[in-house]
């Protein structure tokens, strides 16, 4: 166990009940209300159903993690940088490019 675990308080029984009240909360007002103005706006259930969830996470998961953990939205693996696209078309590139040898690395 690293020293960094071993330091951290321990959670109460009652603060995680608030924590996870308040998350539930959050969810689910904005995602009634992401809902309501997605199907007033697009009226598709499909695209209301997705986006207002998707939403709703967000929100929900941002407010929660910037609330309690003094944290931002890249800690929950949604940061918008140029990064993974230009990983992912490198990855294909490399690999469609011969190597050395004249055979494809695979």
């Amino acid at each position: 166990m690293t020293p960094e675990l071993q330091n951290e308080p321990k959670l109460d029984p009652l603060g995680l009940i608030l924590r996870a009240g308040l998350f539930i909360l959050i969810g689910w007002l904005s995602l009634n209300v992401f809902a309501t103005l997605l199907f007033w706006l697009t009226a598709s259930p499909l695209i209301t159903g997705a986006f207002a969830t998707f939403g709703a996470a967000a929100v929900a998961n941002a407010i929660t993690v910037r609330v309690y953990e003094r944290g931002k939205l890249s800690a929950l693996g949604l940061a918008w940088t140029h990064f993974p696209g230009s990983n992912s078309l490198r990855e294909k590139c490399d690999h469609a490019r011969p190597s050395a040898e004249g055979v494809p690395r695979w």
